[in-house]
C-alpha cells in the first residue's frame, strides 16, 4: 500500500547540489510508466501525488488509471472511538478538536473525512525547501467559509494533524511549533503511512 517514491513527482530544481539548471528525477513517473508494462489498474493508498480524491491519471503516463483509496475517515474515526471508549484507561481525552491538514497537499482529503466524522477542520501554508526541511508560511490555521479562505482561533482546543506520509517527521514538527504558537493546548499527529525515517524519538508518544 506504501509507493515509496510517491514525494518525488516533479522535476524538482536542485541548483545548490548540483549547479544552475539541474533538475532531479521524476521517480514517481518512471515507477509508474515500469508498473504500466504489467497492468492497466492500480490501488493505492492515500497516494502523496494526488491532492484530489477525483484524480485517476498521473500527468505524463497514459493506459495506467490508479484507484486511490482513502482511509483519513478511517483514522479519524478511529479517533473518535477513543474519545467515546467506555474504559478511561483507553480513551483519548480531547478539548474541542480540531483536524487540520499541515499544508493544502492534503487540504480536501482532510476535508472530506472532517466533515464526514463531525469534526471542525482547518489548514496550514508551506513551503518544501528540501526533502529534510520545511518553511511555514504562516502559522495561523484557516478554514473555507462560503468558498472564503479565513482564519479559525485554536486557542485551547487539541488538534490532530493529519497528513498522508509521515516520512522525517519535518512537516509535523513545524505545523506542531505553528499551532502551539496560536494557543493549541494538545497538538496529535496523524497519518496514512508512518514512515519515520529518523525514528520517532521527537515525538512524545505513538497511539
Amino acid at each position: 500500500p506504501y509507493f515509496g517514491y510517491a514525494r518525488q513527482h516533479h522535476n524538482y530544481k536542485r541548483d545548490k547540489e548540483y549547479g544552475p539548471g539541474a533538475l532531479s528525477v521524476n521517480d514517481a513517473k518512471i515507477i509508474l510508466e515500469i508498473i504500466r508494462l504489467f497492468t492497466t489498474k492500480l490501488f493505492t493508498i492515500n497516494i502523496h501525488f494526488f491532492k484530489d480524491p477525483e484524480q485517476k491519471e498521473f500527468e505524463g503516463v497514459e493506459g495506467l488509471e490508479i484507484y486511490n483509496l482513502d482511509v483519513f475517515p478511517q483514522i479519524l474515526k478511529f479517533i473518535k472511538d477513543k474519545q467515546e471508549a467506555e474504559d478511561e484507561r483507553e480513551r483519548l481525552e480531547l478539548v474541542r478538536p480540531i483536524v487540520v491538514a499541515p499544508d493544502r497537499g492534503s487540504l480536501v482529503y482532510v476535508m472530506l473525512a472532517a466533515k464526514a466524522l463531525g469534526f471542525d477542520w482547518g489548514f496550514l501554508e508551506k513551503e518544501r525547501i528540501s526533502g529534510e526541511d520545511v518553511a511555514q508560511l504562516s502559522d495561523k490555521v484557516k478554514t473555507i467559509i462560503n468558498g472564503q479562505e479565513v482564519i479559525i482561533g485554536i486557542q485551547g482546543r487539541d488538534v490532530i494533524l493529519l497528513d498522508d506520509i509521515i516520512a522525517a517527521g519535518t512537516t509535523q514538527k513545524k505545523g506542531t511549533e505553528s499551532c502551539r504558537k496560536e494557543g493549541a493546548r494538545k497538538v496529535l499527529g496523524a497519518t496514512s503511512h508512518p514512515v519515520f525515517v529518523g525514528g520517532t524519538a521527537g515525538f512524545e508518544g505513538i497511539l
